[in-house]
């Protein structure tokens, strides 16, 4: 749970072309603190690549949620009328 609350620390309210940067940052964090520090020196390019679309997709899907909440509120209303 540290690279990923890591990941989310460093991105937070950040453009998404930071995000490969953020997720650096997070590796190298953990590496630094000794969390996983064999696995993320090893693999340190996979690690980028698997968390750069696990994060963007994890994105698309809130966004659409909150699209279809909003979407759903505004038919709600507009049959209370």
């Amino acid at each position: 749970m540290v690279f990923v609350d890591k990941v989310r620390e460093y991105h937070n309210d950040r453009e998404d072309d930071k995000l490969e940067e953020d997720i650096n940052k997070a590796i190298d964090y953990c590496i630094s603190n000794g969390h996983l520090e064999e696995f993320f020196t090893s693999r340190r390019s996979e690690v980028l690549e698997v968390t750069k679309v696990d994060y963007t997709f994890e994105r698309r899907i809130n966004t659409f949620k909150d699209y279809a909440l909003a979407k759903s509120w505004r038919v709600y209303f507009l049959c209370m009328k």
